[in-house]
């Protein structure tokens, strides 16, 4: 009996092959999207009627041997075997002859767009799964999709593609995530998973903290600041006035590039102050004395994952606990070794550790297994 795909993943493929099969898919974490994509590729398939190329594309390294798991636990229905499987990574450059390969962008930003190119060109359909999309628009990862300004519109037509991101609208989102991969055409947020029992319930406690007098006085320094420029920044952009959201951060950004120097500058001022107030709020020292008050009133035995706004927040706030649970803590961000990285999940998920102390960047694409309690040392 083949595997079941969740009503949402069904809805989503159904989409996807609607529109031509080019696209980008809004997926709040948890619910899925691995899944999602390789039973897309497998549908794509078979509506095809013929073989296709997946090339499989991740920001970090971890995520390769993510990938290749989640392939391997379905691979009767994908009819995928390990030997179908290959990897481009650090220092492990294999050729492209595997009817799935997986490349890390770092190792990838520079010949996969060739190496596309040539497959396209040979006669070959190609699907293209961008996992983490939203960081593949920055100038240097952009690079691996080159290829499709040198396609004609017949070879264009194998070219097929998958974005996958809980967060893909960023900067340069619109101006080359789009061309490249298509619109973003589903979205399944975080209301809709614990409504269809895809994410477990949970129950969130917000814990207010009060800023000393000088942090007072100089968030209210900043958020005047704010203001003024803010004001500078309307009367020279108008149209700024009408955009809300996440829409009027991305078009500031865009305003810092304006071949108009003086709103390029306050733009940059503007973004400059915003980062500055978020960082008086989000790194103040009380926020690591409350959660180490909040660990010791948790249970002993509770599954623990913090996360912090920088690492060198979360070095600190793994110090203090370090001593206080020296051998119940373990520690995990970029800056370490992949084998000490390795090591602190190894500890966590056995059990043998049960605090997890990490930065934001744990939460995009690693699978981590339950915990009973999350706490995000830098909430707003």
């Amino acid at each position: 009996m083949g595997f079941s795909l969740y009503s949402w993943q069904q809805s989503c493929i159904k989409e996807w092959l609607s529109i031509g099969s080019r696209g980008v898919v809004q997926v709040v974490t948890g619910a899925g999207k691995t899944i999602l994509a390789l039973y897309a590729a497998k549908a794509l398939q078979e509506k095809l009627g013929k073989p296709v190329e997946l090339v499989i594309i991740v920001p970090k390294t971890f995520l390769v041997t993510q990938w290749k798991a989640s392939i391997l636990s379905h691979q009767q229905d994908l009819g995928i075997k390990r030997e179908d499987i290959g990897w481009v990574q650090g220092n492990h450059h294999q050729v492209h002859n595997r009817r799935v390969m997986i490349y890390v962008v770092n190792s990838a930003r520079y010949t996969l767009s060739s190496t596309l190119h040539s497959l396209l060109t040979a006669g070959k359909t190609v699907l293209v799964i961008a996992d983490e999309c939203h960081h593949y628009a920055s100038a240097e990862n952009r690079k691996i999709f080159s290829f499709l300004d040198t396609l004609d519109a017949k070879t264009r037509k194998r070219f097929h593609s998958f974005g996958l991101s809980a967060t893909p609208q960023v900067h340069g989102f619109a101006t080359h995530l789009v061309p490249a991969l298509g619109p973003l055409f589903y979205t399944y947020g975080f209301t809709e998973a614990i409504r269809d029992g895809v994410i477990n319930q949970v129950v969130i406690h917000n814990v207010e903290l009060a800023m000393t007098q000088e942090q007072d006085e100089l968030y209210g320094e900043l958020c005047a600041k704010v203001t003024s420029t803010l004001h500078r920044l309307t009367n020279l952009v108008p149209y700024l006035k009408k955009l809300k959201g996440a829409e009027f951060f991305l078009e500031i950004q865009n305003l810092c590039t304006s071949k108009h120097e003086s709103i390029a500058e306050t733009a940059r001022l503007l973004i400059a102050l915003f980062h500055q107030r978020r960082a008086l709020v989000n790194l103040a020292p009380q926020r690591i004395t409350c959660t180490v008050d909040l660990v010791k009133l948790l249970d002993s035995r509770s599954k623990i994952i913090i996360f912090g706004e920088r690492i060198s927040q979360s070095e600190e706030l793994y110090a203090l606990l370090k001593r206080r649970y020296p051998k119940e803590v373990v520690h995990y961000h970029s800056e370490l070794g992949e084998t000490e990285r390795t090591l602190a999940l190894k500890r966590y998920r056995s059990g043998e550790a049960r605090i997890l102390v990490s930065c934001k960047a744990l939460d995009e694409g690693l699978d981590i297994p339950s915990a009973d309690v999350g706490i995000i040392l830098s909430s707003t």
